[in-house]
């Protein structure tokens, strides 16, 4: 239905999730749902933890022309990479991984994808977070975009 969470324990007759958000990230709400299982027979469910341990986040970010736009995706692309081993060790450590088999373990490599919109140059990064760690990752990427920015004039954003 219309309800998306963490599961955090099944039973026979019901399972539980931890709430999130339906934005993008999904931020946890604090409210636990209870559905009963007979709901898997009757309504769509979708996973993102069984086979796919991993789900695609986007970022995008807008820069003023005068930017090195290429020093500025190098950087968010290897952000990306060390907030994902962050992350993915994170979820290791918390939860042994089974013998399942994750099918996009071949597409983890974080991409900038680069356009112009009207004046301005958008970098989009493109990148797999471990389940439940996407929310994480875009706010470290972000803070550490911000100070590298700060810390590198040839990193604009543009003024409004």
């Amino acid at each position: 239905g219309t309800i998306a969470g963490d599961v955090i324990d099944i039973r026979m007759l019901e399972t539980s999730l931890m709430e999130v958000t339906g934005t993008e990230g999904g931020l946890s709400t604090g409210r636990v749902i209870y559905f009963p299982n007979s709901k898997i027979f009757t309504e769509v469910i979708a996973t993102t933890s069984k086979f796919i341990a991993h789900v695609f986040q986007e970022i995008h970010v807008t820069l003023d022309p005068a930017s090195d736009w290429e020093k500025a995706a190098l950087a968010l692309e290897n952000m990306a990479k060390e907030e994902y081993n962050t992350a993915l060790a994170a979820k290791e450590q918390a939860e042994t991984t089974g013998e399942d088999t994750d099918m996009m373990s071949g597409y983890r490599e974080a991409r900038v994808m680069t356009e112009m919109s009207g004046r301005n140059i958008i970098l989009h990064l493109q990148f797999m977070a471990p389940a439940g760690q996407a929310a994480n990752m875009k706010d470290r990427i972000w803070r550490r975009l911000l100070k590298a920015a700060a810390e590198n004039t040839a990193i604009k954003f543009p003024d409004k």
